[in-house]
């Protein structure tokens, strides 16, 4: 699964803005383009910003020891203590009722914690009859989930993702012996008493699972008639020879696409692929192979990028590509114990607080997201280490931007440094650029 797994999936309506309509496809084209500055990509970044969505951590422990998992800290090793309940409830209301937040998705350890999770959806879900509009849910390693069936049976997520990382025998070398089973009894049980309206299995991919997460995905589509797949890239902040390269991702998507074509259901199968912000280096072979087409890229409400792919009349692939960090500008992550970190990125090391703004426990949460965008901030020098990438002569750079800084900084610190994800040592494929037709799309995106 990705670091936030799939926070739901795609909220599609027909009238969604599709391709250079979007601001922020723009955006990425014309930096990508040496259209315009960082300084001008930030200042339009911070006008249209609206904190959407909300990543947000419960819990310090999950019952298990995952080989990859992205977390710097161990079980149970917070910087401070856990924020309490009041605390963490006043801030969720705050921030529906006054910024206007409308997606809530738990993530970090696990969504299912001990007093904690059953009171945070009761409360949202309170909310949700006022403000409709609201979604939430989070992403589970589904070893508890039949302890927590009868109550989230009355409150009803909006979705659910747990984790299945390949076939047993690949899934349990990382999350421990005997974990499939017990996982795939609980699937079953989300699924038959609706724990939520989408329940979804979310897997990690990385260099040698692909084939299983195949042969698992075909055996959960016609033997458990699931609907719902989320698939995300490692992050390889651990198991770096795990780490994808350059093209494994079209190679996996291609034969993921093969596969499924013949397969006749009656239900409708969506399958989402998150292209994160820390798998920036992948975009240019996406784009290059086909199967990532900026003017064919739309939005839906909650300002999630997504394009479908139709295989058959009942499998869509949907890829969820993070074209400039989402977070700061529409996305908080809030840690556990309180600290606003933005993304993921600083909670791959021990101190996590490097990159934090400020803390729940002692700041009001509007205060602390008028210093997530202000200049000095983090999110201000993410932004602005585009112009000095040491990427920005390679024809990769127009569409990945030298990757994801934030990552970079969490992992060197140092924003200026190559995207420790990128595989690249210099990425030579068809410049797209050069293609007339995709130059005239181009042009004159930004004035």
């Amino acid at each position: 699964m990705s670091l936030a797994a799939s926070k739901g999936g795609v909220y599609a309506k027909h009238n969604d803005a599709i391709g250079y309509d979007i601001n922020i496809v723009r955006q990425w084209l014309s930096v990508g383009q040496k259209q315009i500055t960082s300084y001008q990509l930030y200042q339009n970044l911070v006008e249209t910003s609206g904190l959407i969505q909300l990543e947000l951590g419960i819990g310090n422990t999950c019952g298990l020891e995952c080989q990859h998992c992205f977390l710097g800290y161990e079980s149970g090793a917070m910087i401070s203590q856990l924020t309490p309940m009041p605390i963490l409830l006043n801030t969720v209301t705050k921030m529906i009722e006054q910024m206007g937040t409308r997606l809530i998705a738990v993530t970090d350890r696990d969504a299912l914690t001990p007093n904690r999770s059953i009171p945070l959806f009761e409360h949202i879900a309170k909310l949700r009859t006022k403000y409709p509009q609201i979604k939430m849910g989070g992403v589970t390693n589904g070893l508890a989930i039949d302890k927590y069936a009868d109550n989230l049976e009355q409150i009803q997520l909006d979705y659910l993702d747990i984790s299945l990382d390949g076939l047993r025998d690949e899934h349990d070398a990382i999350r421990g012996k005997g974990k499939f089973d017990l996982v795939l009894k609980n699937l079953r049980i989300a699924v038959n008493h609706q724990l939520a309206k989408r329940v979804i299995v979310a897997t990690t991919l990385h260099r040698f699972n692909d084939d299983s997460v195949i042969k698992l995905i075909h055996k959960l589509i016609i033997e458990e008639e699931i609907q719902w797949f989320d698939i995300g890239p490692l992050m390889a902040v651990k198991m770096q020879n795990y780490q994808l390269q350059s093209k494994d991702i079209v190679v996996f998507l291609d034969s993921l696409s093969q596969s499924l074509q013949p397969i006749k259901i009656s239900k409708s199968v969506t399958i989402l692929v998150e292209i994160c912000a820390y798998c920036a280096a992948f975009i240019p072979a996406l784009i290059e192979s086909g199967w990532l087409i900026p003017e064919k890229i739309r939005q839906d409400e909650y300002g999630h990028l997504y394009q479908n792919i139709h295989i058959n009349d009942s499998i869509t692939i949907t890829l969820r590509p993070e074209l400039i960090p989402e977070y700061w500008r529409h996305t908080l992550r809030i840690s556990s114990d309180g600290y606003v970190v933005g993304g993921c990125e600083p909670l791959t090391q021990k101190d996590y607080t490097h990159l934090a703004v400020s803390n729940i426990q002692m700041e009001d949460i509007q205060n602390i997201y008028h210093k997530a965008l202000a200049i000095n901030s983090p999110f201000y020098h993410a932004i602005m280490s585009y112009d000095q990438s040491s990427c920005r002569h390679k024809a990769c750079f127009s569409h990945c931007l030298g990757g994801d800084s934030l990552l970079a900084k969490a992992v060197y610190d140092d924003y200026n440094v190559k995207d420790p994800n990128c595989t690249w040592d210099e990425y030579q494929y068809k410049n797209m650029l050069n293609n007339e037709k995709y130059s005239t799309l181009c042009n004159g995106l930004v004035q």
